[in-house]
């Protein structure tokens, strides 16, 4: 197992992302147990906790770069960061596009008319 790794921070982002769903999901628009009440109102603690985490993870993969090779190389780290981003990115573009009726009916462009 690689020792720069912090897998236990990654699953606590991981649950910051899912109180944050929790939170979003008990405003009142769907039936829900009582439960997602009870642990979604806690939900707002994960948008703090996401950032924070996250801005740590990354930081800490930048440093230990640093460390090991004296300089920062920020081809690579910004190839690694796209190569996480985009994908997310282009695939939520295309939906939004394809399917207008995820944006309340109004399409973005005009490349789903064709699709639809």
């Amino acid at each position: 197992m690689d020792d720069n790794k912090f897998h236990g921070l990654n699953h606590l982002r991981s649950l910051a992302v899912i109180l944050v769903f929790l939170f979003h999901y008990q405003l009142g628009i769907y039936s829900h147990p009582e439960w997602v009440t009870t642990i979604g109102s806690f939900g707002w603690t994960g948008v703090d906790l996401f950032f924070v985490l996250s801005g740590f993870l990354i930081a800490s993969g930048l440093f230990s770069h640093v460390r090991a090779h004296n300089r920062i190389d920020f081809k690579t780290y910004f190839i690694k960061r796209s190569f996480r981003i985009l994908p997310a990115y282009w695939a939520v573009l295309a939906i939004y596009c394809c399917f207008p009726f995820f944006m309340k009916g109004k399409p973005c462009c005009r490349c789903g008319d064709t699709l639809l």
